[in-house]
Formats: structure tokens, sequence, C-alpha cells
């Protein structure tokens, strides 16, 4: 397995930790400062927090199964069906999470977060099939990447709705 990709694996697997650190931070905060949670503000939390996990999930997946002596392309193609089974479903019981919660339109933002992530998926899809490209690191970690980079995303768009009152 390439080494390259790997160590940035790797490198996506500890941001991930930091950014789960840091989002508990944030929570404590609004603790201290007297302030409850919202159901809203308790579903990105979880969001946070189980994305975080996840990412370093998904990133560490593909050194797991080199464990077992797979062919290469075989490896990808596990990791990148396993991966792209696990952030679709994530992301529909999310949507049907925070119509729960939220009422009313969503910002454009968000609209560009999930066409890119539709994009993303469909590369997995294709690293999984082996067409119209061969299956790899490369496609694989752009997927791990954009699943940190869109938690960053919206971390910093709903920063402010974690210093409103409940």
């Amino acid at each position: 397995m390439e080494q390259t990709g790997l160590n940035f694996l790797y490198c996506l697997a500890s941001l991930a930790m930091a950014f789960i650190a840091f989002s508990i931070i944030v929570i404590i905060f609004r603790q201290m400062i007297g302030a409850g949670l919202t159901e809203f503000q308790l579903l990105l939390f979880k969001l946070f927090i189980g994305n975080g996990f996840s990412v370093i999930a998904i990133a560490l997946l593909p050194p797991l199964l080199n464990l077992f002596d797979l062919h290469e392309l075989l490896l990808w193609r596990i990791a990148s069906l396993i991966t792209l089974v696990y952030m679709v479903t994530y992301q529909l019981l999310y949507i049907y999470n925070r119509r729960k919660v939220k009422k009313g339109p969503l910002a454009f933002w968000i609209y560009v977060i999930r066409t890119i992530t539709i994009s993303i998926f469909i590369l997995l899809f294709f690293n999984v099939l082996g067409w119209p490209f061969e299956p790899g690191v490369s496609v694989y970690a752009l997927g791990v990447f954009w699943a940190l980079i869109q938690l960053f995303i919206i971390f910093y768009q709903s920063l402010g709705v974690f210093f409103e009152r409940s």
C-alpha cells in the first residue's frame, strides 16, 4: 500500500481527533455560561462528535484491511464500499433528524455542501466499481478529506448557534 496515502489518512485521523476535542471544549464553554442545549444544538453536537469519530474510523479502515494481505485494488474497493454505505446512511439519518428538530428552509451553503458530498459519493462508487478508473487511495483519501472538511465548514457556519440562548 502506498505510504504517502497512508500518511495522509493518518494525518486526517489526527485532525479529526483534534476537531472532536475542540468541539467538546465549545460545548463545555456553553455549559459554563449557564446555558443548556436546544434540540438543534444537541443534534449539531452529535453530528460533530459522531462524524469526527467516523472520520477517524474510515481513515484507519484501509490500514486495518491491509493487515489481511488483500490485493490492493480489492482493498480500495472494500474500503470505498464500506465508507460509501456508512456515509450515505449517516447523511440520510442526519437529514431526517434535522427535519424533526429544525423546520424551515436550509441555507444556501448547505446545498453547496450536499452537492459536493453527492459528487464524492459518486467518485467513491466509481472506486468500488473500478470504472472509469482503477480503485486507489486518491479517491478514497478525497472522500475522507471531504468528510472532515464539511465538518469544519458546518462547525464554522453554525458556531453562532451554540451561543444563542436556549
